[in-house]
């Protein structure tokens, strides 16, 4: 006879997957639950000197944090990652982005690599833009410096400094030349 408490259906919670599903907010659209998902994450991802985001009470924060519009500013995101963009007629910033390490982190960095490779690559391309960014020297620059490897991108500039509010932290300024992958693929 079968037990009719049902703890036979207790499942680990660790083998458990959370559930995966993309996330993509423009502008004004960008919602509250958005907005403190990133501060949720950065607050985890990022060491205390680096949370530039904790303080934002909404989308309306961010244009004094960032220096671009509401209009500009994309987020897309999934259950352990964010980027937050920012695209003008000059170029496209990718201006943060982070991921929690979690039981799933293969596929949250190809996720992020496939947004980053796949729609903001393909925007930049359509409006004839390089994609800038700061990144960090341990964590997304590498990230950046594999895509380049691969050929997704082509790098036009990459200044390294210490970051502003803490001489600990290495970034890099970087420019990158978007690539059309699919010209990419078939050579």
């Amino acid at each position: 006879m079968k037990n009719r408490n049902l703890d036979y259906l207790k499942v680990d919670k660790s083998k458990l997957k959370p559930k995966r599903e993309l996330i993509e907010e423009m502008g004004s659209h960008i919602t509250y639950e958005t907005i403190e998902f990133v501060k949720q994450i950065e607050n985890e991802a990022y060491p205390e000197s680096m949370r530039i985001l904790q303080e934002a009470r909404g989308i309306m924060d961010y244009p004094e944090i960032f220096s671009y519009f509401v209009s500009q500013i994309t987020i897309a995101r999934n259950v352990d990652w964010y980027i937050i963009y920012a695209e003008n007629n000059e170029h496209i910033d990718i201006i943060d982005l982070a991921s929690l390490p979690t039981r799933d982190i293969d596929a949250s960095r190809k996720e992020i690599h496939d947004y980053i490779v796949n729609v903001i690559n393909e925007r930049a391309l359509e409006g004839n833009k390089p994609i800038i960014a700061s990144a960090k020297e341990d964590t997304s620059y590498k990230m950046f410096q594999r895509m380049i490897k691969n050929g997704e991108f082509e790098l036009d500039s990459d200044i390294k400094k210490n970051w502003e509010y803490d001489d600990n932290i290495t970034m890099h300024d970087i420019i990158l030349k978007p690539i059309r992958q699919k010209e990419r693929d078939e050579k």
